[in-house]
């Protein structure tokens, strides 16, 4: 099922690259070598939404905040339960799919953690140049950057994905304060 889920979703990139997701998958490993597939499909999968959502090409002057933050995550969680079915996963696979999605940006039972700690330590391995080009190229407001970087360094819940985030996170600042 999760080779399925990644043709899904690297179509729905558009070519536009999809190693933010293979890193998710990656740091999954490292912080728990025993995570099951539907762990490892959220990893894989947990910003399909906003993937789908980008599509309109709608451009704005700072990152998701709150209301938008809580339809990423509920919408995507939606989704990916649809796909799985529609694609011969068990409910109960799709089902779990969909709630470690549904909470990857906050977290909350210690899966839903270990995903939105990964999702965070490779936002800021593989995005950070992608939002330094934002405030260079598109004239970005720099400090909306610097509240991202923040906020993704500081929703880590483990200390051992705090440790192996703290490297990009500081690449990530000293880059954006070179700029």
């Amino acid at each position: 099922m999760l080779e399925k889920v990644k043709q899904f979703v690297d179509k729905s990139l558009e070519g536009k690259g999809n190693a933010h997701y293979i890193r998710t998958i990656f740091w999954i490993k490292e912080l728990n070598p025993g995570a099951d597939e539907a762990l490892l499909i959220a990893a894989y999968s947990h910003d399909i939404e906003r993937i789908l959502r980008k599509k309109d090409k709608t451009k704005t002057k700072e990152f998701d905040k709150g209301e938008i933050l809580v339809k990423h995550q509920v919408k995507g969680g939606e989704i990916m339960f649809d796909f799985l079915v529609k694609n011969g996963a068990s409910r109960s696979m799709a089902k779990r799919v969909q709630d470690l999605i549904s909470k990857h940006e906050v977290g909350g039972t210690a899966d839903q953690n270990l995903l939105k700690d990964a999702d965070a330590i490779s936002l800021l391995e593989n995005n950070a140049e992608k939002a330094i080009r934002l405030v260079k190229d598109q004239d970005f407001p720099k400090e909306e950057v610097k509240r991202k970087f923040d906020l993704t360094y500081d929703k880590i819940t483990s200390e051992k994905a705090k440790q192996i985030a703290k490297q990009f996170y500081d690449r990530a600042i000293n880059m954006l304060e070179a700029c």
